[in-house]
């Protein structure tokens, strides 16, 4: 169980993303299993993984740009909700 409050990452590029918890680390858009939105803080749950990362964008604005960039590349997206 790894936690970090202080400055977790979400990086998305076009191919690929990167999160960092405490070590920065790669993957697919095909590796994400489903995307939880809560606000302005969005949930990704990884296929054949125990791993959530949970990031907090700030703003349901930026949550929603990412949301829509997600939806691109078929990434589920379930639980939409507003703060």
């Amino acid at each position: 169980f790894s936690y970090n409050n202080y400055n977790p990452q979400l990086i998305l590029h076009e191919q690929y993303f990167e999160y960092k918890i405490i070590l920065t680390k790669q993957k697919k858009y095909t590796d994400i299993q489903k995307l939880e939105v809560h606000g302005p803080q969005i949930r990704i749950f990884f296929k054949n993984s125990p791993v959530t990362f949970i990031v907090n964008l700030g703003t349901e604005q930026r949550a929603k740009q990412v949301v829509r960039f997600l939806k691109e590349k078929n990434v589920s997206i379930v639980g939409i909700q507003s703060s």
